[in-house]
């Protein structure tokens, strides 16, 4: 079986030799061609590639190894992107995807897909924040991910739990009862609105009494950008 080509996001995150050493477990099943850590933070990468040095070790010789901080580098001839959430202060929080859209968005007889990940809610609506062991880098988030070539952040919001208090997770919940908002994220719609090929993404932000709709197109690099938006609620 021919290897993969994996690119990891967020390379310099504390969970990346936890991922690297599931990999290497089944090289049987997914045998690797090449593994590159990408970060935007060069000194968490750094630490993590020496923390990862025994590991990296166990791969074949023949595997390309490498991390970067440059994003055209860490994209180019990839076959899957295992993306973290990552945001100072949210380090802990467990990522939660709801949705994958797959589609050919871009008119070019290729699919792409569009990822929603949101905090998972509980009986009332209130957003719960998961992870484990007893850091406090939690916090809540909406995000939209669309994966074409590279991963792109279509729309992100997330907020980071900053109570300063050390945490206590239940069956890998964080509990919090003074929680005072509510966010969400939908890709509502995906259509060729202005007839020139390329889908249009119409995202409904909800947030307790109220939101804003928000549509996306694609510029000249095929990237999404917001063209548009109507607030509804109070």
């Amino acid at each position: 079986m021919e290897g993969f080509k994996v690119v990891i996001v967020g390379g310099g995150s504390s969970h990346t030799p936890g991922i690297i050493q599931s990999l290497i477990a089944n090289l049987d099943r997914f045998p690797l061609k090449k593994l590159v850590l990408y970060d935007i933070d060069p000194d968490r990468l750094e630490l993590v590639d020496t923390l990862c040095g025994s590991l990296i070790a166990k791969l074949d010789p023949e595997c390309v190894y490498f991390t970067t901080t440059d994003p055209a580098k860490a994209f180019t001839d990839i076959d899957f992107a295992f993306a973290h959430i990552r945001q100072a202060g949210m380090e802990n929080t467990r990522p939660n995807l709801v949705r994958a859209q797959q589609g050919d968005f871009d008119a070019d007889g290729e699919p792409e897909t569009l990822y929603t990940l949101v905090s998972p809610k509980d009986g009332g609506g209130w957003p719960l924040m998961e992870g484990e062991g007893t850091t406090g880098d939690v916090g809540t988030f909406a995000l939209l991910l669309y994966e074409d070539k590279e991963l792109q952040v279509v729309f992100s919001d997330l907020r980071p739990w900053h109570n300063g208090e050390e945490v206590t997770f239940e069956n890998g919940i964080f509990p919090v009862s003074d929680i005072d908002y509510c966010h969400d994220v939908e890709g509502s719609a995906v259509a060729d609105l202005d007839g020139d090929g390329d889908c249009e993404l119409v995202v409904t932000c909800s947030l307790w009494e109220g939101g804003y709709t928000m549509v996306f197109s694609q510029d000249e690099q095929g990237r999404y950008e917001a063209v548009m938006r109507s607030n509804w609620g109070s």
